[in-house]
């Protein structure tokens, strides 16, 4: 789950329905609380093709450009979608060699959650079976840095991801 504080919007996680529901919280300055249909809209849909998900499990917004990225463990990719939920494009995944020109192939095992990081705007993933966090540059769709397990460090199914305010990463593992 995640907030995007410019369109007021909650983005969740629908595991079981292979989506990502959008709400929107926006609520007038003279009412103390809304009642009605929040949920604006989803992101996804059941399926491996470009834009579908399987089992999504984590979501990330850009405070820079405001893509979305979210984590589909069950398709072993990450999908990239703007904020209206159009789908951009895909690292990772099955069907590699059925992709837009802007997808990246890596192999991905069950990537379970994201971040980006605030000051460069790169992309932490938990690449959870792999063992291993991914930091991905989505401007230049670039792979930057892998973080592995190391004696001194062991990463055994990294899940969440998150950055406080010193831009210090923090892991679930």
């Amino acid at each position: 789950m995640t907030y995007c504080s410019k369109t007021h919007r909650l983005f969740v996680c629908d595991t079981g329905n292979s989506q990502v529901q959008i709400f929107s919280l926006k609520i007038s300055p003279d009412e103390e609380s809304s009642t009605g249909n929040w949920c604006i809209g989803k992101i996804g849909g059941e399926g491996a093709g470009l834009g579908g998900l399987k089992s999504p499990s984590g979501v990330a917004i850009s405070s820079q450009n405001q893509d979305i990225a979210v984590c589909d463990p069950g398709n072993n990719c990450v999908q990239f979608y703007n904020l209206n939920g159009i789908f951009l494009s895909r690292l990772g995944g099955p069907n590699q060699n059925v992709r837009s020109k802007s997808d990246i192939k890596l192999s991905l095992n069950s990537p379970s959650h994201a971040a980006f990081e605030p000051e460069k705007n790169l992309l932490y993933i938990s690449d959870t079976k792999n063992n291993r966090i991914i930091i991905f540059d989505r401007k230049s769709n670039r792979l930057v840095r892998k973080i592995e397990s190391s004696p001194a460090f062991q990463l055994i199914n990294p899940k969440g991801l998150a950055f406080d305010q010193a831009n210090n990463l923090i892991i679930v593992n």
